[in-house]
């Protein structure tokens, strides 16, 4: 396939790219170079005059002086000095042939007499025309060779120029045989590759099959008769392309989930026998505190022993709440209207809240939102919820919580705070175990949370808000029928 098909079109592709891109090149170079010469020649030549101009000038300084018997002004002399030899080294410079460099030496030479005569002729009052008929003769001596270096340089620039159109007009025709061969050839190309690519997929058929699940799923045919043309052709790879991407990413989901559930089950493992090895010692020393408290009220401070029941207590909460992330209560199903589970739980929180300066507005749905559902658990989802965002509104605000049903058979809850929002750190990770942003808490409220409302068929999404604070839904199934429901064992996998 390689040999006989793609490799004669890339072969003719490159040939005509490097001849097209060398030609292309050649010309911007000839160009460059063209620009660099007329720049230097015209340089050349407008020194050559300038060197003329001054020295004519310093003649009709020395006539003034001649005519007038009076010296001029030092000042004058240096900068007509400094004038040409600026000019000369200008020359000298663009100087690219080996003719303009006598040139240039007798230029200099020539001048050197000049100015030296010149000077003296100032400095002694020498004004007569003796002195004046030998400066003239000095300048004749400049100005010829200043005449020489423009005629010779406007001789370089038109060869330059007549050499540009030759090889203008020759590549010019190199690249209109180039336009006439280019189609033909492309073309006789373009019929054996058609011809080949026919030939060739004529014979094709390819079935694709899942791998995810059913091993025998068949997620696209491509089939290619004689008969078949382009557009069909590629309708059918957009159809099979689709559904290839589709079985990649519930391929790659579903090996997300795989494990996460295995780091669940290991940190759920892990979680049980720890809270076990805590909860029967820390019920001993409890029972101890106690008994100390009783028996000598007056040995302590009271204060001293409510610090230490307290500081217990805490860490007892902390021990169940390894034991229920490690060992989930069985779902116990039946219909309930979302929004009292909801309310419910508004109610419960509302005296923290108003402790916090957070004022909590519901907006429920006005038909039921029913779903089949563990209530008591949904409850718990709820108020860990609302106490996350309570906690989150530091200097207080309106927390927001939705309850609503859509066109798509689901429900929803959203709870939005107005608080600082989920760090970007964090919010890759935020459903998994013992990952929090609070400086008090052992990060299992959301991981619970969010495997709780997994097993119901549904999912936990959590988001920062565009204005300010974070928004967390609960996504659950619709029930539209009261029928009883199988209870449902809980497994420690977060859905998704």
């Amino acid at each position: 396939m390689w040999k006989s098909i793609i490799a004669p079109a890339v072969v003719v592709s490159l040939c005509w790219l490097i001849v097209g891109g060398a030609t292309t090149y050649y010309l911007s170079w000839q160009d460059q170079t063209l620009d660099r010469v007329l720049e230097e020649n015209v340089s050349s030549i407008r020194a050559a005059n300038e060197m003329q101009e001054t020295v004519w000038q310093m003649q009709s300084v020395a006539r003034h002086m001649a005519r007038n018997r009076t010296r001029i002004a030092e000042q004058t002399l240096s900068q007509l000095e400094l004038q040409f030899e600026q000019l000369l080294q200008e020359a000298e410079t663009s100087v690219n042939v080996d003719e303009e460099r006598p040139l240039m030496q007798h230029i200099r030479e020539s001048f050197a007499e000049y100015a030296a005569l010149w000077r003296r002729a100032n400095t002694e009052l020498m004004t007569d025309d003796a002195t004046l008929n030998e400066l003239a003769a000095l300048i004749t001596r400049i100005t010829e060779p200043c005449q020489q270096f423009t005629r010779l340089n406007e001789q370089l620039m038109q060869q330059a120029s007549r050499r540009r159109q030759q090889l203008t007009a020759w590549i010019v025709w190199g690249r209109a045989a180039m336009l006439l061969i280019g189609p033909g050839l492309g073309l006789l190309m373009g019929l054996r590759l058609a011809s080949q690519l026919h030939q060739s997929m004529t014979r094709i058929s390819v079935r694709l099959k899942a791998v995810a699940g059913d091993l025998e799923q068949e997620v696209g045919r491509l089939e290619i008769t004689p008969q078949a043309d382009l557009p069909a052709i590629q309708q059918q790879l957009d159809l099979v392309a689709d559904r290839i991407r589709g079985v990649m990413q519930e391929l790659n989901q579903a090996r997300r989930e795989a494990m996460r559930a295995e780091r669940l089950a290991a940190v759920g493992e892990l979680a049980a026998g720890v809270a076990h090895e805590l909860r029967n010692p820390m019920t001993s020393v409890k029972l101890l505190i106690q008994t100390i408290q009783h028996r000598w009220k007056d040995a302590a401070r009271p204060e001293t022993f409510d610090v230490v029941m307290e500081e217990i207590s805490r860490m007892e909460s902390t021990i169940q709440s390894l034991l229920d992330f490690a060992r989930p209560p069985r779902l116990q199903r039946s219909r309930h209207d979302l929004r009292q589970i909801v309310r419910r739980a508004v109610n419960l929180t509302e005296g923290r809240a108003r402790h916090s300066n957070v004022l909590l507005v519901t907006h429920l749905d006005d038909e039921p939102v029913w779903v089949n559902a563990d209530a008591e658990q949904l409850h718990q989802v709820c108020i860990n919820l609302l106490l996350n965002g309570i906690e989150s509104m530091t200097t207080g605000g309106e927390f927001d919580i939705h309850v609503e049903a859509n066109e798509q058979e689901l429900a929803y809850v959203r709870f939005e705070d107005s608080g600082a929002g989920i760090p970007d750190s964090v919010m890759p990770r935020l459903f998994e175990p013992f990952v929090t942003s609070k400086d008090h808490g052992n990060g299992l409220g959301l991981a619970v949370s969010r495997r709780i409302v997994s097993n119901h068929s549904g999912r936990l999404l959590a988001e920062n808000r565009p204005g300010g604070g974070a928004a967390l839904t609960i996504e659950l199934p619709l029930d539209h029928v009261p029928v009883p429901r199988m209870e449902a064992h809980a497994h420690a996998v977060a859905g998704g």
